[in-house]
C-alpha cells in the first residue's frame, strides 16, 4: 500500500522536480518504501532522474506503466476498475483467466509491455515484444451468446478505424476477425523494419526545436529520410531539390543549417517531412519559435501543403488562431481531452 501511495504522488508530480520528503511527510511514509519505488536497480522501479541524492524528476513523456498512472487519467465511472500492471509475463490471457476464476470484477485490466506466449485464435501463441506494443486482456463478464462474443472483437477493430480514420482520412480496412490493413499492410503484425519503413514514408515530422545537423548542408539535411529509406542517389537528390524548391529554398541547397534564420530552418524541416510525399504530416509547435511574421508565412505553407498536395495535418499548437484554420480541433489538458470538435 505504501509503495502505491508513493507512486500515485510520484505520477501527480509529473514534470516537475520534488523532494523525497514531499512524498514521505504527507503520506507518513518511510524513505525506504520511496526508495523502493524509485530505485533504478529494479525491473518494477519508476524511471526518475535524479537532480541530487533527495530530488527527483518524471519526465512527462514516460512511457512507465502503472495502475496509479493510468487511474488519473480515466473518468470516474471508469476509476473502480481493478488494473494489473507487468513488464513481462507468459501471457495476460492466463492471467486475466486465472483472476476471472478467482472472482475478478467485470472490467479487471491485465497489462503488460512484453508477452513470452500469447495466446492468438485456435491456440496460436505468440511473442509480443517490449517498447514495440502495449499487450492488454479485459474481464468482461457480459450476458451474451457465444456466437455474440465474437462481435466484441469485431466491433473494437470497427472502433479503431474509425478513429484512425476520423483523426488522418485514411481509410482503414478489417480482415476477418480484426486484422486492421493500413495502404494494404496489416498493422497488427508489421516487423520492427517494416514499421520504421511505414512511418519513413508515410508519415512527415517538424519539431519545434529543428533537429538539424547544424553544421551540414541545407540539402544533406533534407535527403536523411531518404537516404534511410534506401532510396537511390541521383533519386534521392532530385527529390530532396524539388522539395526544398516547394518551400522557396533551392538557393540555399549549399549553405549551412547554423547560418540559417529562423524561419529558414524551419522551412527546411518542412522541405525533410514533405521529401517523401507523406499522407501525414505532425507538425509540433511549428510557429513556436519564431516571431509573428514568420510565424505566419510558415502558417500558410503547411496549409498550402494541404489544399495542394492532399497531405493531412496534424498540429500541436498553443496559439488559438493557427487551432481556428485547422477543420477539427481537440483540446487537450494533462494528458486529457476536455473539449473541442466532436
Amino acid at each position: 500500500m505504501s509503495k502505491s501511495k508513493a507512486v500515485k504522488t510520484i505520477e501527480e508530480n509529473k514534470r516537475r522536480t520534488f523532494l523525497a520528503t514531499e512524498i514521505t511527510k504527507p503520506l507518513n511514509l518511510s524513505t525506504i518504501s520511496i526508495s523502493k519505488a524509485i530505485n533504478p536497480s529494479r525491473n518494477d522501479s519508476y524511471p526518475l532522474t535524479s537532480t541530487t541524492t533527495t530530488r527527483y524528476f518524471l519526465s512527462k513523456n514516460s512511457d512507465f506503466i502503472s495502475k496509479e498512472g493510468i487511474t488519473l487519467y480515466l473518468n470516474d465511472e471508469f476509476k473502480y476498475i481493478d488494473i494489473y500492471t507487468y513488464k513481462k509475463v507468459t501471457s495476460t490471457n492466463d492471467i486475466a483467466k486465472k483472476l476471472a476464476l478467482n472472482g475478478a470484477k467485470h472490467g479487471t485490466i491485465v497489462i503488460s509491455e512484453e508477452q513470452t506466449n500469447g495466446k492468438g485464435r485456435l491456440g496460436r501463441s505468440f511473442y509480443s515484444p517490449a517498447n514495440t506494443g502495449i499487450y492488454m486482456s479485459i474481464i468482461l463478464k457480459l450476458s451474451l451468446t457465444t456466437m455474440d462474443s465474437v462481435l466484441i472483437t469485431t466491433s473494437s477493430a470497427v472502433a479503431i478505424c474509425d478513429a484512425i480514420e476520423k483523426l488522418t482520412g485514411i481509410n482503414c480496412q478489417i480482415k476477418w476477425i480484426n486484422d486492421i490493413y493500413l495502404n494494404g499492410k496489416n498493422v497488427t503484425s508489421i516487423r520492427k523494419k517494416v514499421l520504421n519503413k511505414t512511418r519513413n514514408e508515410e508519415f512527415g515530422f517538424v519539431f519545434q526545436q529543428f533537429f538539424m545537423n547544424a553544421k551540414d548542408t541545407v540539402l544533406n539535411n533534407v535527403l536523411l529520410p531518404l537516404k534511410i529509406g534506401g532510396i537511390s542517389g541521383s533519386k534521392r537528390k532530385k527529390m530532396a531539390l524539388d522539395a526544398l524548391k516547394a518551400v522557396g529554398l533551392e538557393d540555399k541547397v549549399q549553405n549551412k543549417a547554423n547560418n540559417l534564420s529562423g524561419g529558414q530552418k524551419q522551412r527546411v524541416c518542412i522541405a525533410r517531412a514533405l521529401v517523401n510525399n507523406p499522407q501525414i504530416i505532425f507538425a509540433d509547435e511549428p510557429t513556436g519559435n519564431l516571431d509573428s511574421a514568420t510565424g505566419k508565412k510558415i502558417e500558410e505553407l503547411l496549409f498550402d501543403l494541404n489544399k495542394n498536395k492532399g497531405i493531412t495535418l496534424i498540429i500541436v499548437t498553443h496559439d488559438p488562431d493557427l487551432a481556428a484554420r485547422c477543420d477539427r480541433q481537440v483540446h487537450v489538458r494533462d494528458g486529457l481531452i476536455v473539449g473541442g470538435d466532436e
